[in-house]
């Protein structure tokens, strides 16, 4: 069984050969699963005409796109992200929007052009940062004095249940997670006094966090929402390091324990995130 590439080994490899055309082949099916999500960071972080934007792990382009159409032709909006494959079905969604540029780059690192950017905007991108101390310093550089930062990184694991309840059809995979505190992940910046901590080192002001508290629809069937829960999040990092025979037995127990638990209805499930905004002056 082939090895595959995990995020906190290899991210750029897992992006690009792992995660990138899992999201690339589910990208409607996310964008729709995302979009209240969506147009709540876009109504907080309110894109002006002409303004220029920074779009920090743009994925498949859902809020490249939006915001492009926000800030009009004679604004700008600079998508990052280190997933090739994502981006490039961005640049189909953006073909003929001369104001969206593209780039596969590391936004942490990434060499913007420094005190231009109106603001920065991440949906769920900035959880990944491997050092977010150096990266939200990258961040504020690009912006002038006038701008400002809005993102949305997800609360504890234990107030999602989107990504925990599918484990426990399997109690065997319920194992602390060996990462260390901090490391890059979904739940990375989940205790909002390590973000306040990081957001001020790197020079951001007023930084005010809200909580979005609510429920997420994962699929129209519990089928449906199997098949979802095999690609993408927890459950697929899992039953991808299976054998054949042990990841279809596997799937068999999920399979039952959601149609157990939900009949034959659509299948939610809790979800929480922090709403950031802050000031660059």
């Amino acid at each position: 069984m082939t090895q595959e590439p995990t995020l906190a080994e290899d991210p750029e490899a897992y992006w690009n050969e792992q995660a990138g055309p899992i999201w690339v082949s589910h990208q409607e099916d996310l964008d729709r699963l995302l979009t209240p999500v969506a147009e709540r960071l876009l109504a907080a972080a309110a894109p002006q005409a002409g303004e220029h934007v920074i779009d920090v792990g743009c994925g498949c382009g859902a809020t490249t796109l939006r915001l492009a159409e926000c800030v009009g032709a004679g604004g700008r909006v600079v998508g990052v992200d280190l997933s090739r494959p994502m981006l490039a079905r961005a640049a189909e969604r953006a073909a003929g929007m001369s104001q969206v540029a593209l780039h596969a780059s590391d936004a942490a690192t990434h060499s913007f052009e420094a005190g231009d950017a109106d603001l920065v905007l991440s949906r769920f991108g900035v959880m990944f940062f491997a050092d977010p101390s150096s990266a939200f310093s990258n961040l504020r550089r690009a912006l002038r004095s006038t701008g400002r930062l809005c993102f949305v990184a997800w609360q504890a694991s234990e107030k999602n249940a989107w990504a925990t309840t599918p484990l426990r059809a399997l109690p065997e995979l319920l194992v602390p997670d060996p990462a260390p505190e901090g490391a890059p992940g979904p739940f990375s910046l989940a205790d909002p006094a390590r973000v306040r901590t990081l957001l001020d080192a790197a020079g951001f002001t007023q930084v005010r966090l809200e909580s979005i508290e609510g429920s997420m629809p994962v699929g129209d069937t519990p089928e449906a929402a199997l098949r979802f829960f095999c690609q993408v999040g927890p459950l697929s990092r899992h039953i991808a390091t299976l054998e054949e025979a042990d990841r279809n037995a596997s799937v068999e127990r999920v399979r039952r324990y959601l149609s157990d638990g939900w009949g034959t209805d659509a299948v939610s499930f809790d979800s929480a995130y922090w709403l950031v905004r802050a000031s660059a002056a």
